[in-house]
């Protein structure tokens, strides 16, 4: 695997497509972003084999099975190795901005196969169709439903967060795009920060390689680890 630092050209030609490179509105820049980073790994017949996210300081980072290739939207790619020595009880600091969802199956709801058609549901949006006073308890339900689903990751990724730090919570509306893409994609996104104990190392890498929640084409679950 490979980590992997991509800071946007600056050049004259790239500064005057900025508007449509790193679009103010969200949901356009996340479409937008997702299409620059696909550039660096469009050799493999749209099949995507990496994750990514964009840091405050506007850097892109990915994960990836393969080193990106030199791309014109970018000026410099950094690339090394991804092969971090962890053990069980090392404690890690986090960064994570996930699609946060779980399954649901409606009875009532069929598939053509005749069994219960199961769906994913963001957790938060979900929560929220049970409180009627959704302006007061918005806040604390992101809390709450954001730390429950880490919980739920880490018994089954080889980790423990205790005390997770939710940092934000958005709703994104990607704009309708072309090729395969139907609609408006809409999903939410949890920023978390915090720090973990890591129970078992392998079943740990082999989540953190794969990515967490869903979305991971916009820019959601890759977790950016440190020692703690």
């Amino acid at each position: 695997m490979y980590l992997s630092k991509m800071t946007l050209s600056r050049s004259p030609s790239m500064r005057a497509l900025s508007s449509l490179l790193d679009p103010e509105h969200q949901g356009s820049a996340l479409d937008a972003h997702h299409r620059l980073v696909w550039s660096a790994f469009n050799d493999k017949g749209g099949m995507r084999d990496f994750l990514w996210r964009r840091n405050e300081d506007g850097r892109f980072y990915t994960l990836s099975q393969r080193e990106p290739a030199a791309s014109v939207f970018f000026e410099t790619i950094e690339t090394r190795p991804f092969a971090p020595s962890i053990t069980a009880g090392d404690k890690l600091s986090f960064v994570l901005r996930a699609n946060a969802t779980r399954t649901v199956v409606t009875p009532g709801d069929i598939a053509p196969n005749g069994k219960p058609r199961r769906r994913k549901h963001d957790v938060v949006m979900h929560a929220l169709k049970s409180v009627e006073d959704r302006a007061l308890s918005r806040s604390q339900l992101v809390q709450d439903e954001g730390s429950a689903w880490l919980r739920r990751q880490g018994a089954r990724s080889g980790f423990q967060c205790r005390v997770p730090q939710i940092d934000a919570y958005t709703h994104i509306i990607v704009p309708a795009g072309c090729g395969k893409r139907k609609g408006q994609p809409h999903f939410g996104v949890i920023d978390i920060t915090g720090v973990i104990e890591i129970t078992d190392p392998d079943m740990f890498l082999d989540a953190v390689v794969t990515g967490f929640g869903g979305a991971k084409s916009f820019g959601c679950g890759m977790m950016m680890i440190k020692r703690a």
